[in-house]
């Protein structure tokens, strides 16, 4: 690999750490907040949101990014294919 993208590989990885650790710590910090305050009683005529229903909704829209994601990564490399002279050169014949 060259150092360009060894340079990339590496603040990457920085990057995902750093953002590993500030999740992981603002989950801590939810974690015991839910935990030290009173859950009030609701009467039961009152609607309540039903969190497997966020769950489902948040789990099918990161599906559809990575699939996202995976449609344009296939897309770029079939650019960067299309433009390499052994594909120039198939496409000519």
């Amino acid at each position: 690999m060259n150092n360009v993208l060894e340079a990339v590989a590496s603040a990457n990885e920085a990057s995902l750490s750093a953002l590993t650790a500030v999740q992981e710590r603002v989950l801590d910090f939810h974690r015991q907040l839910a935990a030290a305050v009173t859950k009030p009683d609701v009467p039961s005529w009152v609607p309540t949101a039903d969190p497997s229903v966020a769950a489902n909704a948040i789990e099918q829209a990161f599906a559809f990014g990575a699939t996202v994601a995976e449609v344009n990564k296939d897309f770029t490399l079939g650019v960067i294919q299309a433009w390499t002279p052994a594909q120039k050169a198939a496409a000519k014949k």
